[in-house]
């Protein structure tokens, strides 16, 4: 029964220490913002928050790092 009511609960950062934002997700949400290609992505704590930074080569030639906060998703 308890692992009925345990799978029914909402996902949030920080539950089994997991972000509600995976990096994967976090990747994809900027690659699709970006065009670009990934050249380097990884998850950190800041400010007690997770979030994943990800650095982009540009179409057009820039790199650009990205920060997704790990709970909203939010792309900065």
């Amino acid at each position: 029964m308890l692992l009925l009511l345990a799978g029914s609960l909402p996902a949030h950062a920080g539950s089994h220490g997991e972000p509600a934002v995976s990096l994967d997700e976090a990747i994809a949400l900027v690659r699709d913002k970006s065009g670009g290609k990934v050249l380097r992505a990884e998850t950190k704590g800041k400010n007690h928050k997770v979030v994943h930074e990800i650095r982009i080569l540009t179409e057009d030639g820039h790199v650009r790092t990205y920060v997704v906060d790990g709970t909203t998703g939010k792309v900065k």
